[in-house]
């Protein structure tokens, strides 16, 4: 006989009675919020012998009726998380009673390492992952972010849950590769907390935020970073016990425990030394040796909700679908992709060829509009090149040639009013025409390897895309030029290539002011993350944050709506950088804060350091958001979940160091001085360059037309020489630029030398001209294109060439998989005929469409309410009439169909309607088609001769019919289209002069790029159209 527990030797004590009573407790979100340290949960068993796995040291029955939680080798009941539709976060980050790396839970099978979870740290260091971090004591703001109530968890407490976080990774790792028969899923399991874990600290120490979002952040590291604790006792002990057969219900771990609801359950952990407390039913056979009541939560676990709430709904967890019913697994997901789920812009390619941009046009500074879907196209001009492209070859200057460069001479002056010049190329010598923006342009302050030298000469100039070029950060061609407040270092590697602006000391000490903040909007969204055009850097540099208000006095309307666009692109950055980011304007005197640092203006011209980290931080950050950016548009699908894209945003950044998140995208402000990844094989340490080199190649295997010469490269990376080293570089760096290249003119209407024959006339004073002068006007590009179309006629007079097997070919290799399109869908592009030739020249098309497209009449659309431009639609007398049309002839099936033969239409849908008569026609006699047929014939012959008598009558009056409306309609809504890039829909329908017959057109014009299109239908008589009952009204 069991022994009671005051140890007499008499029978079993008495125990009270358990009723079911509901206890009314105060919620928690009332109660206040203790700091201090946790109430001790005293694991210390009870003066009793052990007790089987239904015994109970103690129990506890609470609000539940008939049921009890007893647990055979504790001496403490915790209070019950019981299920509920809402799982809240609390001030501290927490979930309350559902924060299973604080409290037990429900035993989930296949998640048995969250009862292993250690109660308390066992290194000393790590108590750092039991405290509760509050918003009003473990968060600071952070003055240089440039945003008022952004900040970070404190730099000590950030410190020791990095060293904490990283410890049982690197824990974790070792018992993946060292456990003999490891369970698979768990290590898999364990892989995704790793990457949520990375993504956390970096979150967490490298993004400024509010204060409930920092606290959120850093209590997911402590909650991700307790779980993988967990998951290494799993694997170092639990594991190895389940597998025996051993009873280890003696040696009881120190660790959360589990609530379990059926028996083996309880056995099991009862065996294996778990925490167990059993809900099962209470009858007068379960041994109990003392009572108690619910422990509830330690005071320091906050009980105030979080703002914003992250809340668990039944059937969904944050937004996503819980299908499994594991509410655990599901939300440590949601709630990471919620505070850890941030990635660069998207990456969008070219659809036509644009006009000059700002910075590349260099005659009036004028430039087009730019629209909003354009507005997200990428550049390439990251990596300036020493030398020019066409150096040697001294080619001969045209008329044209001639009037470029004086035109470009005359615009070489600098922005007037303080402001900075909104287009041409100041910076640039009329004896260095390239624009740094499109083509290489020697750098006095670095050089460039010569892998990607080579590369990017081979594309130099870039092509002219849909919009202006975008950089996430400040361009790099802004800042290292020179003026005479700020000569070139006596140790400039190439003196001879160095650009004048005298803006570049206010530029660059503007930059040290901004430079924070232009770094947190990249993930931002609040903070409008999009990267901005060359002319929206241009003002931010130059740091005038006042808007502007007033238009133009005088001159012609086009130049009124220039200058207001103009005003309101320039308030538009005054509003980014002086609203959001409450920066002041720039003052000369006011110093700048830089890596622990204040400089003042005239401190910049000696630290001469402070200029090569600004230009390598921008090179940096610009390429790494690009390769990021252009490998998701390649890999990535819609379809990934959160944990799929984190993976590979981890290879990717691999490319600059070591394999972390999307945030790598920012380097570290305490980098050592040599961070080049891109040593030539000259150098004698490039060595050192092979692993980045090999990350890169192996980023770039899954995408199209991976050279097949690279396949093997990364296998032997131990045996590379210099020789092996050069020629690897070389073919990556050469593949990577013609892809970026081919994203960026996929989608060209124009053929590569044709590209580059319209460069050179868009570039054109005469055709700009011809452009600007009609601005306003009806058909105000028409003089340009006629120009454009007849100089095309000339310059290309034979038709197209089709697409070769070999471009075929890698189209089909870059092409296949991308958003579904599989390559038996690809069809080779064939050789133009003279007749197709002839009416493309006639119309030229994508030329006029693209000139108004680009030169647009009247303001951009900011919204509803906004008043438009008026717009001239085509006149009547342009459209087309059609002419008066013979009668068709009536078919033996059209008369069954109005006869009373055919089945009823009652509600169908015509087209429905007539395929049910069509049926029907099938089956009936074959002496009654005959019939039809017969009354068919004899109509025709009536007609025919009807119209032989009548003739045609040149005076007649032309008539408008449907078709003619039609078109016309269809013509109007064209120009509402091409001018306004917004238009409603029209349907028109009705009878012609025909009464046997009647047609509608419809034309969508949702988006900037939605294309025309027409639907005609036919009905054999007025009447089908309508019901019998209607018909039968009229006649009535």
């Amino acid at each position: 006989m069991t022994p009671p527990p005051n140890g007499s030797s008499g029978g079993a004590p008495k125990r009270p009675p358990l009723a079911g009573l509901r206890f009314k407790k105060r919620p928690r979100e009332l109660e206040d919020v203790q700091e201090g340290p946790s109430s001790p949960l005293s694991d210390s068993l009870a003066e009793v012998p052990l007790a089987t796995a239904f015994e109970g040291k103690v129990g506890a029955q609470g609000f539940f009726n008939g049921m009890v939680i007893t647990s055979p080798n504790m001496d403490y009941v915790p209070e019950y998380p019981v299920e509920r539709r809402v799982i809240e976060t609390y001030a501290d980050g927490r979930w309350g009673l559902r924060e299973y790396s604080r409290w037990p839970q429900m035993l989930v099978p296949d998640m048995m390492h969250i009862a292993c979870i250690p109660r308390a740290p066992t290194v000393e260091s790590h108590d750092v992952l039991w405290e509760t971090l509050l918003p009003n004591s473990s968060w600071e703001e952070d003055l240089l972010t440039g945003v008022r109530d952004l900040g970070y968890v404190k730099k000590e407490i950030r410190t020791r849950l990095t060293t904490a976080a990283e410890w049982q990774i690197s824990r974790f790792q070792l018992n993946e590769n060292t456990t003999q028969d490891r369970p698979e899923d768990y290590c898999e399991h364990g892989a995704v907390l790793v990457t949520i874990l990375r993504q956390a600290l970096e979150r967490m120490n490298l993004l400024p935020s509010g204060s409930e979002t920092s606290i959120a952040v850093a209590a997911h590291v402590q909650r991700v970073s307790l779980e993988l604790a967990g998951l290494s006792t799993y694997l170092e002990v639990v594991h190895r016990r389940l597998r025996g057969g051993l009873d280890h219900s003696s040696d009881v771990l120190p660790v959360v425990g589990t609530f379990v609801r059926e028996g083996t359950g309880a056995q099991t952990c009862t065996r294996i030394g778990l925490p167990t407390w059993f809900l099962q039913p209470m009858t007068n056979t379960v041994k109990i040796w003392r009572t108690v009541g619910f422990e509830s939560l330690p005071a320091d676990m906050s009980g105030k909700r979080c703002d914003p709430p992250v809340y668990h709904e039944d059937g969904a967890v944050a937004g996503i679908a819980n299908l499994t019913g594991n509410w655990l697994r599901v939300m440590a997901l949601a709630v990471s992709k919620l505070l850890c789920g941030t990635h660069v812009p998207e990456l969008h390619a070219a659809e036509t060829p644009a006009v000059m941009s700002v910075e590349e046009q260099g005659s009036d500074g004028k430039r087009a509009r730019i629209e909003g879907a354009d507005a997200q196209a990428k550049h390439l001009g990251m990596r300036p090149v020493v030398g020019g492209s066409n150096a040697g070859e001294k080619p001969k200057k045209s008329r044209r040639d001639r009037k470029r460069l004086k035109t470009a001479a005359n615009n070489l002056t600098s922005a007037t009013d303080g402001q900075p010049a909104d287009a041409g190329p100041a910076a640039d010598s009329p004896a260095n025409p390239c624009q740094p923006s499109r083509s290489f342009v020697a750098s006095p302050f670095y050089s460039v390897p010569e892998s990607w030298a080579r590369a990017l000469q081979e594309v130099s100039p870039v092509p002219r895309v849909a919009a202006s070029a975008l950089y996430f950060f400040p361009p790099p061609f802004l800042l290292d030029t020179v003026s005479s407040q700020l000569p070139p270092p006596a140790d400039c590697v190439c003196p001879a290539a160095a650009r004048n602006d005298d803006k570049i000391l206010r530029y660059l000490h503007n930059h040290l002011r901004i430079r924070r903040f232009c770094r947190t909007r990249l993930f931002d969204p609040m903070m409008s993350s999009t990267p901005l055009t060359i002319a929206d850097w241009r003002a931010a540099l130059w740091g005038e944050f006042s808007e502007k208000e007033g238009g133009a006095t005088g001159g012609s309307a086009a130049h009124v709506r220039r200058h207001k666009r103009r005003r309101e692109e320039w308030n538009a950055i005054c509003r980014l950088f002086g609203r959001v980011a409450l920066l002041p304007s720039y003052r000369e005197d006011r110093k700048a804060s830089f890596r622990g640092k204040d400089f003042a203006a005239k401190d910049l011209v000696e630290a001469h350091d402070v200029r090569r980290w600004v230009l390598w931080e921008s090179h940096e950050i610009n390429f790494r958001c690009e390769v990021m950016a252009l490998d998701t548009y390649l890999v990535q699908r819609k379809d990934w979940q959160e944990i799929h894209r984190w993976n590979r945003e981890t290879a990717v950044s691999a490319i600059w160091g070591r394999s972390a998140s999307v945030l790598s995208v920012l380097p570290a402000d305490d980098l050592p001085e040599q961070a080049d990844r891109w040593m030539s094989a000259s150098h004698s340490d490039w060595r050192t360059c092979c692993d980045y080199l090999v990350a890169f190649v192996k980023v770039m295997l899954r995408w199209p037309a991976f050279p097949e010469s690279l396949l093997g490269a990364v296998a032997e990376v131990s045996d590379w020489d210099e020789a092996r080293y050069r020629t690897v570089c070389d073919e990556a760096v050469t593949f990577y630029v013609k892809t970026f290249m081919y994203v960026a003119r996929q989608n060209s209407l124009w053929t590569e030398e044709e590209n580059a024959w319209l460069e050179s006339e868009f570039s054109d004073p005469e055709i700009r001209g011809l452009v600007k002068t009609g601005l306003g006007e009806q058909n105000d590009y028409g003089d340009a294109a006629n120009r454009i179309c007849s100089d095309y006629v000339l310059k290309f007079p034979e038709p197209r060439r089709g697409e070769t097997d070999e471009e075929f070919l890698e189209r089909n290799k870059r092409t296949a998989g991308k958003d579904g399109q599989r390559i038996s869908e690809l069809k080779q592009i064939p050789a133009e005929t003279t007749e197709e030739r002839s009416e493309r020249v006639e119309t030229m098309k994508p030329l006029r469409k693209w000139l108004s497209q680009k030169y647009t009449v009247g303001p951009k659309r900011k919204g509803k309410g906004r008043a438009t431009a008026a717009l001239v639609l085509p006149r009547a007398s342009t459209v087309k009439i059609a002419p008066r049309r013979k009668k068709h002839n009536v078919s033996a099936f059209g008369l069954y169909q109005g006869s009373a033969d055919a089945p009823p239409r009652g509600d169908m849908e015509f087209g429905t309607w007539r395929h049910v008569c069509h049926v029907a026609w099938l089956d009936i006699a074959p002496e009654v088609q005959a019939k039809f047929v017969t009354q068919a014939a004899e109509k025709n012959a009536a007609a025919a001769a009807e119209r032989a008598q009548e003739g045609d009558d040149e005076g007649d009056e032309a008539v408008y019919g449907v078709e003619s409306v039609s078109n016309l309609l269809d013509d109007a809504m064209g120009e509402v289209h091409d001018k306004a890039k917004w238009g409603g829909f029209c349907f028109a329908a009705g009878l012609d002069d025909l009464p046997s017959g009647g047609s509608y057109s419809h034309r969508g014009c949702s988006g900037s790029r939605t294309r025309a299109f027409a639907c005609r239908r036919r009905a054999d008589n007025r009447d089908a159209f309508r019901t019998e009952d209607a018909i039968a009204e009229d006649k009535a």
